[in-house]
């Protein structure tokens, strides 16, 4: 896995690539599709895949004041997509320049120039280039004039109220977050019940996932379940300071203090005289 910087050239052995290209602000289940269809298609033809993103977010960009819902950050979102086999990230600076690329500019000198795309696979709501004017429909026209195919994954699945349904825009939503939305009962049950405790029972008592079991879903796992929930809530919940333009800020999240991780972040080791490998 290669994170590759916009200014730095493309190794040639990314050159003719299967290319996922979007922002990725969270790498739910919907993403996490997109890029296996990406794979697919790479294993199809014989050939590298990777993914072309933006740093910053786009809306940071342009309203740097206000906080954006965003759950995977680059670092991470470089380590899920070496999980699912992608050879490379190439991240792109969005900054004034970037914004005001017209759309056939921005293919011309990124997809065509810089990857020589064999394939690039998209959202059906991705929209890059000047006043987002781009679009997979020009996407796809484009590709066809520059000879590289295109796929648009039409929908991941996320369920949108219809508007007809809301009486007016929702002031503030809350959102809850304890312990058991990450397992913490399980660990619980794990650590009590796995000495001398017949297997079958610890199972019905929820003694199923371990310290350490806990600590990968906590890095690997949750990221992703988080931001499928804030992609659902953006295109489902109409909260607005200036129409259109989602309000992250006025999602307010209430959550427990985690108990098993220490000031930086790290799962605190098992305490006792048996302590082992396991417990941590």
């Amino acid at each position: 896995m290669r994170l590759l910087g916009a200014h730095e050239p493309v190794p040639l052995e990314f050159h003719h690539a299967v290319v996922a290209i979007g922002n990725f602000d969270g790498l739910h289940r919907g993403h996490k599709e997109l890029l296996l269809i990406t794979k697919a298609e790479a294993e199809r033809l014989g050939k590298s895949w990777g993914i072309v993103t933006f740093e910053p977010h786009p809306r940071s960009f342009f309203k740097p004041d206000e906080p954006v819902f965003r759950l995977t950050p680059l670092p991470l979102k470089v380590r899920l997509a070496a999980a699912l086999g992608a050879s490379f990230v190439l991240s792109l600076n969005f900054d004034k320049a970037l914004s005001m690329l017209e759309p056939q500019d921005f293919i011309q000198q990124y997809l065509v120039e810089k990857m020589k795309a064999a394939h690039v696979v998209t959202g059906y709501d991705f929209h890059f280039g000047r006043g987002r004017k781009g679009n997979p429909a020009i996407l796809k026209e484009f590709g066809q004039q520059r000879g590289f195919d295109v796929t648009v994954v039409e929908n991941d699945g996320l369920w949108v109220c219809p508007d007809k349904q809301f009486r007016r825009p929702v002031d503030y939503l809350m959102l809850s977050v304890g312990g058991n939305d990450v397992g913490f009962r399980n660990v619980v049950a794990w650590a009590t019940l796995r000495s001398g405790t017949s297997a079958t029972l610890a199972k019905f008592l929820g003694a199923t996932v371990s310290a350490k079991d806990f600590a990968r879903n906590v890095k690997d796992t949750l990221p992703g379940a988080y931001a499928r929930l804030a992609k659902a809530i953006e295109r489902a919940v109409p909260l607005y300071s200036e129409e259109p333009v989602f309000d992250a800020t006025r999602v307010i999240l209430s959550a427990y203090p985690d108990m098993l991780v220490d000031e930086t972040g790290a799962v605190c080791p098992a305490g006792g005289k048996e302590e082992d490998e396991e417990d941590r």
